[in-house]
């Protein structure tokens, strides 16, 4: 079968599951895409639709050289998914702690370079959720006596 995202992995357990399947000793393969659409290149006048892809999977298959799958079994997927939403979280807040030092940066560029500890440390963000404007803040003494 062709990984068609998150669509193919259901599939695949259930296939790679299965008992009558399994009695005739079938193999799950789950083939990327783009080995399929460069296969398909030799197939230049064949039209696009869903009878005439499976056929050049299956032609595919005919041909073997397959790579091995991992077709993984349900338990790992909680943590897998796990990991890659933090991942993603983590390059979100990357992301966006990056634009909020810039766009702090064009506001009071002297001000950041004054800055000796974190921008995101708590005192330093509770002082900037203030209704302070720049012009309080620029008047402000650099130095506590």
């Amino acid at each position: 079968m062709e990984a068609t995202s998150v669509y193919s992995w259901h599939p695949a357990i259930f296939f790679n599951q299965d008992d009558l399947l399994n009695q005739r000793n079938s193999k799950v393969y789950v083939i990327n895409p783009k080995q399929i659409k460069n296969f398909k290149k030799a197939y230049a006048e064949m039209d696009k639709t869903d009878m005439n892809d499976a056929w050049v999977i299956a032609d595919r298959l005919r041909f073997g050289r397959l790579k091995k799958t991992l077709i993984m079994s349900e338990q790992f997927q909680a943590p897998q998914r796990l990991t890659r939403m933090r991942f993603h979280i983590t390059e979100n807040m990357t992301r966006e702690k990056q634009m909020f030092l810039q766009h702090l940066f064009y506001k009071c560029s002297s001000f950041t370079t004054e800055v000796d500890q974190s921008v995101f440390g708590t005192t330093l963000l509770d002082f900037l959720m203030e209704a302070y404007s720049l012009d309080e803040i620029a008047q402000m003494p650099s130095k506590i006596s």
